[in-house]
């Protein structure tokens, strides 16, 4: 009876070590823009939140306070989309901040919809200073994508995004300097993909087997 209850014992012991070896981070899923995301939540693995058709995810930091937050925001506006998040402080003055993540455009959602511009933006309690905010990105295949630097003398910073990018990934390195830093926000604008009409698309059809059967009448 003893041999048996030890038998018992070291193989739960063992079920448990080999549970808890492989157990990972349960996923945190939540809507975008509800309320403010603590740091703490955002950077957490398996964090993302949707807005729209967007998804946000791979949140990681260096330096950002766990007690910071995070705004998302969104603006619809006529033939295209705002998505915006903002990492509010306080920030220490003269120290490097760091925030990695990626922004993907749910294409079940949106089918048609691509990434068209990014801005960087650096938000002051009184503006001066050298603060400036270094941002990079790769799209979808690491291929990387044209950067930003905002300044405390240019804060608002806009660049187009080239070809057809459905997925974004972001490094943003922030440096205060001396400045009264509050945070900065980085938007991120969406547009239509043209999709040509049936119609049109048929006479495209009609005219390419034309221009085949001439093709073989000549031949």
């Amino acid at each position: 009876m003893m041999i048996r209850t030890l038998r018992y014992a070291l193989t739960t012991l063992a079920l448990g070590a080999a549970l808890s070896a492989g157990a990972t981070a349960p996923a945190i899923a939540i809507p975008c823009g509800v309320s403010s995301v603590s740091m703490s939540v955002l950077t957490q693995p398996g964090f993302s939140c949707t807005q729209q058709d967007k998804i946000w995810s791979n949140f990681a930091s260096t330096n950002i306070p766990s007690t910071n937050s995070a705004v998302f925001a969104l603006v619809n506006l006529p033939g295209l989309d705002e998505h915006t998040v903002t990492i509010l402080g306080p920030f220490a003055q003269n120290t490097t901040y760091n925030l990695s993540y990626t922004i993907a455009i749910d294409t079940l959602i949106s089918p048609n919809i691509t990434f068209s511009a990014v801005t960087g933006g650096i938000l002051f309690a009184s503006p001066g200073g050298t603060a400036t905010l270094t941002k990079s990105f790769t799209d979808e295949n690491f291929a990387p994508l044209p950067g930003l630097i905002a300044t405390a003398i240019n804060p608002v910073v806009s660049i187009p995004v080239p070809g057809l990018t459905l997925t974004m990934q972001v490094t943003d390195a922030f440096f205060t300097d001396g400045s009264n830093v509050t945070g900065f926000a980085n938007t991120f604008t969406q547009t239509e993909l043209t999709v040509p009409e049936p119609a049109t698309m048929a006479l495209l059809g009609a005219g390419l087997i034309g221009l085949g059967m001439m093709r073989r009448r000549q031949s």
